[in-house]
């Protein structure tokens, strides 16, 4: 699993419930997935990913600025071997033992 690339401290109390939200990214090279603090995140995250294979997109437009547009249309030229999925997990438990994990 891979972190989001930005740093977010995440301070807990013992047995706080938070959501948490996976993002899985299929492709014909595997799968990678990203652990995250919200959807928002997410998005930004999947948005990056076809911002960098745009041109696999089929799209002889430039990337739209529109994130949802963008994720949209260079998915729907890929439904054979890519896909992705974005997971809310509601009131997940966490415990801490006095220590602040970042």
């Amino acid at each position: 699993m891979t972190m989001a690339p930005e740093k977010y401290s995440l301070f807990l109390l013992p047995f706080q419930q938070v959501n948490l939200v996976t993002l899985t990214i299929e492709q014909r090279h595997g799968n990678s997935t990203f652990l995250c603090l919200n959807e928002k995140i997410a998005t930004g995250i999947l948005y990056k990913y076809v911002a960098d294979w745009w041109d696999e997109s089929g799209s002889d437009n430039p990337i739209p600025d529109d994130q949802d547009a963008a994720i949209e249309i260079y998915f729907d030229d890929h439904p054979q071997h890519e896909g992705y999925e974005i997971k809310v997990h509601d009131g997940i438990h966490c415990t801490v033992e006095d220590k602040i994990y970042s």
